[in-house]
């Protein structure tokens, strides 16, 4: 699947930063949609690891491409969107022509072909390049639609500048029920409402940042300077909280503003991690081990 997916990198470099983004988008969507008991028999460990590993080959028929197309600086004409709408097509023959040449029945590239095929369909039924509607949509191109056009619309392309977090939350929000699976767009905003309830309590700011690994680094250096990049809290007053998580590197860090620091002091910080974040995290629950915590906090 590595090798795969490369074969898109390889022709375009934004095209491989936009798989590997999106992979992990899809991945933490699909642990927070487990919540859901309408969902969550369908997405065991095993089956979350499937469409992650899979997600990389969701735009892999964008080799078939041409590159005038695939690599133009500026808006795509009619008859160019049009070249550009049968990626889905040329990906679903690609795996699929894998999957035959395996003479077997194989999971991942199951999967990988679901998504591929489907990532580009909407819910209401107004997507291509089948326009399949609601649940005719495998779940693993449902999810990976909410989070292709989520980096999509936080990218920077030559016709267009970079949307902030919160301005491409909002448009993902409002597809609710149209372009994107309502239970989704509700999984997608479920952590983001709560850190705007605290904030709206408080004149405190908590963000949360989950990623693979701070190497390098020690996370303890890494967080100390994420916190001052990001300015969190108001200013002069330094009250900000930093929640993060390293998965890869199994370590999580609580990092406190000097404002905050007779509420939340370093003892508090680890009993927080100790008592309400590891042990969910240890029965395989990353989201709601984070929501303990920001609860906590």
């Amino acid at each position: 699947i590595i090798a795969f997916s490369s074969l898109a990198e390889t022709r375009d470099n934004d095209t491989g930063r936009h798989l590997r983004r999106t992979q992990n988008y899809v991945r933490e969507l699909a642990l927070t949609l487990r919540d859901n008991p309408a969902y969550g028999p369908a997405l065991s460990d095993e089956a979350v690891d499937l469409i992650y590993k899979s997600a990389p080959l969701h735009d892999i028929g964008k080799v078939a491409i041409p590159d005038h197309i695939l690599l133009k600086k500026g808006r795509l004409a009619p008859a160019e969107i049009a070249v550009m709408k049968t990626h889905p097509e040329h990906g679903f023959r690609a795996i699929a022509a894998a999957e035959e040449s395996l003479g077997e029945s194989n999971s991942f590239l199951r999967v990988a072909r679901e998504i591929a095929y489907g990532h580009h369909e909407k819910w209401d039924g107004s997507g291509y390049p089948n326009g399949f509607a609601g649940a005719a949509i495998p779940l693993s191109a449902r999810l990976m639609a909410v989070a292709d056009v989520y980096d999509a619309l936080r990218s920077r392309r030559p016709y267009k500048a970079a949307l902030s977090h919160q301005e491409a939350s909002t448009l993902i929000l409002r597809e609710r029920g149209q372009h994107f699976d309502p239970a989704l767009v509700d999984a997608f905003s479920a952590l983001e409402s709560e850190l705007q309830a605290l904030e709206s309590r408080s004149s405190s700011q908590l963000a949360v940042l989950l990623l693979p690994s701070t190497q390098p680094e020690s996370i303890e250096q890494y967080s100390l300077r994420v916190v001052e990049a990001w300015k969190l809290g108001q200013k002069g007053k330094d009250n900000g909280v930093l929640l993060l998580v390293a998965k890869n590197d199994r370590k999580v860090r609580i990092e406190v503003g000097y404002g905050l620091e007779g509420n939340i002091p370093d003892v508090l910080a680890k009993r927080i991690i100790e008592e309400s974040i590891t042990p969910l995290f240890r029965q395989g629950d990353l989201s709601g081990g984070i929501r303990a915590g920001v609860q906590r906090l």
